[in-house]
């Protein structure tokens, strides 16, 4: 993933390792490592702004991040498996919203990690079956989304959690 706002390359492992490489002048440059899940990684996506990082794994967790000083956040116990993740909020809006779709049902979550109960503030399962690919829209507001059947969603974000 990569974070264009402030140079920083973000990458993902099967061994549950987040890490962060800085834009240099030639190539780039190591930063900072996180062992951060026990699992598999199967998700990393950066927000509009560059601003938050967020990484999903078969250990049923979110882990989030600040870009700018490469700090570990937040953690989400999410209590299921994920497949895939986006994020969905406008540059400054006080709320920083954290779409998950679930591996194995049809079901999105959005989370505002700036709640501090770590619980969903909104659930939909309008897809007919699980969710591979999730995007979204700024300047719509909206959360485009795929399932395995091949149909596509598009979901206006102030309909599922509040978007300021």
């Amino acid at each position: 993933a990569i974070s264009e706002a402030n140079g920083f390359v973000i990458t993902a492992s099967v061994d549950g390792v987040v890490k962060f490489w800085k834009k240099a002048s030639i190539g780039i440059e190591f930063a900072k490592q996180f062992k951060s899940h026990l699992a598999p990684i199967v998700g990393l996506c950066v927000s509009q702004d560059g601003s938050l990082c967020a990484s999903i794994s078969i250990d049923k967790t979110a882990k989030v991040f600040d870009v700018a000083t490469f700090d570990m956040i937040a953690i989400l116990k999410l209590g299921y498996v994920p497949r895939c993740a986006c994020w969905a909020f406008k540059n400054k809006s006080s709320k920083h919203l954290l779409v998950v779709a679930e591996r194995e049902a049809s079901s999105i979550h959005i989370y505002d990690i700036m709640n501090q109960s770590g619980a969903p503030c909104g659930t939909v399962a309008f897809h007919s079956a699980p969710v591979v690919s999730m995007a979204f829209n700024e300047p719509e507001g909206a959360i485009v989304s795929t399932d395995e059947k091949g149909r596509l969603y598009l979901a206006h974000v102030r309909l599922l959690c509040l978007l300021e």
